[in-house]
């Protein structure tokens, strides 16, 4: 029996994320969120390289207060398994994957020390 591909992020509890918007590609280690129930976040700062975006979503933010983000379609990779389409959102200086993406792969978090992903 052949043993499933893995990863294995030593950056605990971070995952190396690529993804592509209308030709334009972007990689960046993503916080694993899991009571985020999105699909993934990215800087704000990387919407200047995008085209227009899908459309604009209302986020509710820890302090109370709502912003609108602009929302992409984006075809999704993380490490080496196949890529898959999600939404991404830009809101904030950060890259955060979500459940919809994290509930595609068996996820371990090791004891703090490092995250283990397998489809």
């Amino acid at each position: 029996m052949a043993q499933q591909p893995s990863l294995v992020s030593r950056r605990y509890p971070y995952l190396d994320i690529s993804f592509t918007i209308g030709g334009v590609a972007h990689t960046g280690e993503a916080l694993v969120d899991t009571g985020f129930d999105g699909a993934f976040i990215f800087p704000i700062s990387l919407t200047s390289a995008l085209p227009v975006e899908d459309e604009w979503t209302p986020w509710g933010l820890v302090d109370g207060s709502v912003v609108l983000a602009p929302s992409y379609r984006a075809a999704v990779r993380i490490g080496a398994f196949p890529s898959f389409s999600a939404v991404g959102h830009a809101v904030g200086a950060e890259f955060l994957l979500g459940r919809t993406i994290v509930d595609k792969f068996a996820v371990t978090f090791d004891h703090g020390q490092r995250v283990i992903v397998q489809l």
